[in-house]
């Protein structure tokens, strides 16, 4: 099932992940709630305001708000290792998560308004940024981090610089290859799975790697 990258459909990967973490899991009501999310951001802004032209700084504040102020989500910060960390459906329900998965929710949601956020794969702490290189006409092409994780904080790229030892902003600011984000969540949820005595579900994740 080896896709191009770019068909390779992110949201679809997430849901295969979860439904190792929980067979049960149907997809439509995960798409339901980011489709909320997206219609929230979209109110936050004002429905006389395209997201996708609208100024970065305020489509990103708006992006923040919805998703840190009133869907509660942040970083798992005990039971870190926890494999419900890894599921968007459990994330969704326990408003508590991987850095990768609270930064792929608000790509998900982004996706949805024609926003351009995208994954950043900085090593040990997963992020996002407004690619400023696709701001709409007229406003700066400036990027804009920020760490899901670490509360939703905007950084520059020197304070990522002193936060992440051997940080690389030539290939760590790039938006991630869709194929390498999944890889990672399952890497991240096989790794779990050990550590917590799991190794029949271990295996699940690795065998799903093998299918990207």
């Amino acid at each position: 099932s080896r896709q191009k990258d770019e068909q390779l459909d992110l949201e679809e990967g997430m849901w295969l992940i979860s439904l190792i973490v929980d067979p049960q899991v149907q997809r439509e009501p995960l798409q339901r709630q980011l489709d909320q999310m997206a219609r929230d951001v979209r109110a936050r802004l004002g429905e006389e305001v395209d997201p996708a032209r609208a100024e970065p700084q305020v489509v990103v504040d708006a992006l923040v708000s919805v998703l840190k102020d009133k869907y509660k989500l942040a970083g798992a910060l005990t039971n870190y290792d926890h494999p419900d960390n890894s599921s968007l459906d459990r994330v969704l329900q326990s408003k508590k998560g991987l850095p990768i998965l609270l930064s792929h929710i608000a790509v998900a949601v982004a996706d949805r308004l024609k926003v351009p956020v995208v994954g950043i794969p900085v090593p040990g702490r997963y992020m996002i940024k407004y690619d400023g290189s696709r701001a709409p006409e007229g406003h700066p092409r400036d990027d804009i981090i920020i760490d899901p994780f670490g509360d939703w904080q905007k950084l520059s790229a020197e304070e990522v610089d002193e936060l992440v030892p051997g940080f690389n902003p030539e290939s760590d600011l790039g938006p991630g290859a869709r194929r390498e984000i999944v890889i990672r969540m399952l890497r991240n949820l096989a790794s779990d799975y050990e550590a917590t005595g799991q190794p029949g579900k271990a295996t699940e994740a690795v065998k799903l790697l093998q299918l990207f």
